[in-house]
Protein backbone atom coordinates (compact mmCIF):
# COMPACT_ATOMS: atom_id res chain seq x y z
CA UNK A 1 0.00 0.00 0.00
CA UNK A 2 1.28 3.19 -0.97
CA UNK A 3 0.67 6.27 1.17
CA UNK A 4 0.98 9.83 0.42
CA UNK A 5 3.00 12.40 2.40
CA UNK A 6 1.37 15.11 3.20
CA UNK A 7 3.87 16.80 4.69
CA UNK A 8 4.82 20.29 3.11
CA UNK A 9 8.74 20.84 1.99
CA UNK A 10 10.91 22.50 4.40
CA UNK A 11 11.51 26.17 2.52
CA UNK A 12 13.72 27.25 5.60
CA UNK A 13 16.90 25.84 3.41
CA UNK A 14 20.04 26.90 1.63
CA UNK A 15 17.57 27.88 -1.23
CA UNK A 16 15.73 30.47 0.92
CA UNK A 17 19.00 31.70 3.13
CA UNK A 18 19.74 34.71 1.51
CA UNK A 19 16.30 36.13 1.83
CA UNK A 20 15.32 34.60 5.52
CA UNK A 21 16.51 31.90 7.94
CA UNK A 22 14.82 30.20 11.08
CA UNK A 23 16.46 29.95 13.96
CA UNK A 24 16.56 26.88 16.26
CA UNK A 25 15.95 28.87 19.14
CA UNK A 26 12.30 28.90 20.69
CA UNK A 27 11.50 31.61 23.64
CA UNK A 28 10.53 30.39 27.20
CA UNK A 29 6.58 30.46 27.91
CA UNK A 30 7.88 33.48 30.42
CA UNK A 31 9.86 35.09 28.46
CA UNK A 32 6.53 35.36 25.49
CA UNK A 33 4.30 36.18 28.60
CA UNK A 34 6.11 39.40 29.59
CA UNK A 35 6.17 40.24 25.52
CA UNK A 36 2.30 40.07 25.11
CA UNK A 37 2.18 42.21 28.33
CA UNK A 38 4.46 44.49 26.97
CA UNK A 39 3.14 44.68 23.72
CA UNK A 40 -0.43 45.65 25.65
CA UNK A 41 0.73 47.87 28.03
CA UNK A 42 3.71 49.88 26.53
CA UNK A 43 2.81 53.19 24.50
CA UNK A 44 3.41 53.40 20.44
CA UNK A 45 4.91 55.72 18.04
CA UNK A 46 3.33 56.44 14.78
CA UNK A 47 5.56 56.01 12.12
CA UNK A 48 2.86 55.48 9.79
CA UNK A 49 -0.83 55.12 10.06
CA UNK A 50 -0.59 51.04 9.99
CA UNK A 51 2.73 50.80 11.70
CA UNK A 52 3.68 51.26 15.05
CA UNK A 53 6.65 51.10 17.39
CA UNK A 54 7.58 51.12 21.34
CA UNK A 55 10.72 52.62 22.71
CA UNK A 56 13.53 50.66 22.88
CA UNK A 57 13.40 48.54 25.98
CA UNK A 58 15.38 45.32 27.69
CA UNK A 59 14.62 41.88 28.56
CA UNK A 60 16.25 38.71 28.93
CA UNK A 61 15.45 36.30 26.08
CA UNK A 62 17.64 33.60 26.39
CA UNK A 63 21.44 32.66 26.31
CA UNK A 64 21.55 32.64 22.45
CA UNK A 65 19.65 35.93 21.65
CA UNK A 66 21.48 37.69 24.24
CA UNK A 67 24.77 37.33 24.16
CA UNK A 68 23.93 38.32 20.34
CA UNK A 69 21.97 41.11 21.79
CA UNK A 70 25.24 42.42 23.67
CA UNK A 71 28.04 41.46 20.88
CA UNK A 72 26.19 43.74 18.38
CA UNK A 73 24.86 46.37 20.17
CA UNK A 74 21.39 45.39 19.41
CA UNK A 75 17.90 47.76 19.64
CA UNK A 76 14.80 45.41 20.72
CA UNK A 77 10.58 47.49 20.21
CA UNK A 78 7.80 45.93 19.68
CA UNK A 79 5.91 46.78 16.31
CA UNK A 80 2.03 46.77 16.23
CA UNK A 81 0.54 46.17 12.49
CA UNK A 82 -2.82 47.38 11.88
CA UNK A 83 -5.36 45.19 11.61
CA UNK A 84 -7.08 44.46 8.11
CA UNK A 85 -4.20 46.08 6.43
CA UNK A 86 -1.18 45.60 4.81
CA UNK A 87 2.48 47.22 4.47
CA UNK A 88 3.48 47.63 0.86
CA UNK A 89 6.47 45.78 -0.84
CA UNK A 90 9.57 47.64 0.52
CA UNK A 91 13.00 47.61 1.56
CA UNK A 92 13.93 49.50 5.13
CA UNK A 93 16.88 51.92 4.49
CA UNK A 94 17.57 53.13 8.51
CA UNK A 95 21.21 52.43 8.77
CA UNK A 96 20.74 50.96 12.22
CA UNK A 97 18.36 48.20 11.10
CA UNK A 98 21.24 46.51 8.51
CA UNK A 99 20.13 43.38 10.33
CA UNK A 100 16.84 42.69 11.89
CA UNK A 101 15.34 39.38 14.14
CA UNK A 102 11.91 38.99 14.09
CA UNK A 103 9.73 37.11 16.65
CA UNK A 104 6.10 36.69 16.27
CA UNK A 105 4.16 37.17 19.37
CA UNK A 106 1.21 35.27 19.05
CA UNK A 107 -0.17 32.20 16.29
CA UNK A 108 -1.31 34.37 13.89
CA UNK A 109 -3.73 33.36 11.02
CA UNK A 110 -4.85 35.45 7.93
CA UNK A 111 -1.46 37.48 8.35
CA UNK A 112 1.37 36.86 6.00
CA UNK A 113 4.89 38.35 5.40
CA UNK A 114 6.37 37.73 1.59
CA UNK A 115 9.74 38.54 0.50
CA UNK A 116 11.22 38.52 -2.67
CA UNK A 117 14.68 38.16 -4.85
CA UNK A 118 12.94 40.13 -7.64
CA UNK A 119 13.57 44.14 -8.05
CA UNK A 120 9.93 45.22 -7.28
CA UNK A 121 10.52 48.58 -8.71
CA UNK A 122 11.64 47.52 -12.10
CA UNK A 123 8.91 44.95 -12.20
CA UNK A 124 6.50 47.77 -11.73
CA UNK A 125 8.17 49.72 -15.02
CA UNK A 126 6.94 46.10 -17.10
CA UNK A 127 3.68 45.10 -15.50
CA UNK A 128 1.49 45.93 -18.41
CA UNK A 129 4.04 44.79 -21.22
CA UNK A 130 4.61 41.48 -22.82
CA UNK A 131 8.23 40.15 -23.61
CA UNK A 132 9.44 39.64 -27.31
CA UNK A 133 9.32 36.21 -28.75
CA UNK A 134 13.04 35.82 -28.40
CA UNK A 135 13.55 37.46 -24.57
CA UNK A 136 13.87 34.83 -21.94
CA UNK A 137 11.29 35.65 -18.96
CA UNK A 138 12.68 34.91 -15.51
CA UNK A 139 9.58 34.39 -12.72
CA UNK A 140 10.99 35.62 -8.92
CA UNK A 141 9.13 33.78 -6.68
CA UNK A 142 7.64 35.26 -3.64
CA UNK A 143 8.39 33.59 -0.88
CA UNK A 144 6.59 32.98 2.64
CA UNK A 145 8.26 33.59 6.17
CA UNK A 146 6.72 30.87 7.52
CA UNK A 147 7.03 32.51 11.50
CA UNK A 148 6.31 29.82 14.03
CA UNK A 149 5.13 30.96 17.70
CA UNK A 150 8.41 31.54 20.00
CA UNK A 151 10.71 31.53 17.25
CA UNK A 152 13.22 34.25 16.00
CA UNK A 153 13.59 35.12 12.23
CA UNK A 154 16.58 36.69 10.70
CA UNK A 155 15.24 38.26 7.63
CA UNK A 156 17.02 40.47 4.73
CA UNK A 157 15.10 43.22 5.10
CA UNK A 158 17.40 45.73 3.42
CA UNK A 159 18.06 43.99 0.84
CA UNK A 160 15.15 42.45 0.01
CA UNK A 161 11.90 43.57 -0.98
CA UNK A 162 9.16 42.35 1.60
CA UNK A 163 5.57 43.21 2.11
CA UNK A 164 2.65 42.37 5.07
CA UNK A 165 -0.82 41.46 4.69
CA UNK A 166 -2.71 41.37 7.98
CA UNK A 167 -6.12 40.19 6.69
CA UNK A 168 -6.92 39.82 9.81
CA UNK A 169 -9.47 41.76 13.01
CA UNK A 170 -6.78 41.99 15.58
CA UNK A 171 -3.12 43.43 15.70
CA UNK A 172 -0.17 41.88 14.62
CA UNK A 173 2.34 41.82 17.19
CA UNK A 174 6.60 41.05 16.63
CA UNK A 175 9.59 41.28 18.37
CA UNK A 176 12.17 43.46 16.27
CA UNK A 177 15.50 42.92 17.21
CA UNK A 178 18.16 45.70 15.22
CA UNK A 179 21.24 46.58 14.68
CA UNK A 180 24.18 48.63 12.03
CA UNK A 181 26.54 46.95 13.46
CA UNK A 182 26.97 43.84 10.80
CA UNK A 183 24.81 42.82 7.79
CA UNK A 184 22.62 40.19 7.34
CA UNK A 185 24.92 37.75 5.77
CA UNK A 186 26.83 38.02 8.65
CA UNK A 187 24.48 37.69 11.16
CA UNK A 188 23.23 34.54 9.35
CA UNK A 189 27.33 33.34 9.26
CA UNK A 190 27.32 34.03 13.37
CA UNK A 191 24.19 31.82 13.82
CA UNK A 192 25.34 28.97 10.91
CA UNK A 193 28.70 28.22 12.85
CA UNK A 194 26.73 28.04 16.19
CA UNK A 195 24.82 25.32 14.58
CA UNK A 196 21.35 27.64 15.33
CA UNK A 197 20.36 27.98 11.69
CA UNK A 198 17.33 25.31 11.13
CA UNK A 199 17.81 23.11 8.15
Amino acid sequence: MVRAHSEEPNISNNMTQDLFAELDIALSDDVMLELNNLALTLPYNRRSILNQYTNDFTLSLGSEIDTFISKYSCDMAITRIEASSHLIWHKDISQSRTCVINIPLKKYSNQTTYITNQDILKSLDTRNSYPEENNVVKIHRPHIIPYSYKKPYLINVTEKYHCVFNCSDEHRYLLGIQTGKISYQQALDYFINLGLVHQ
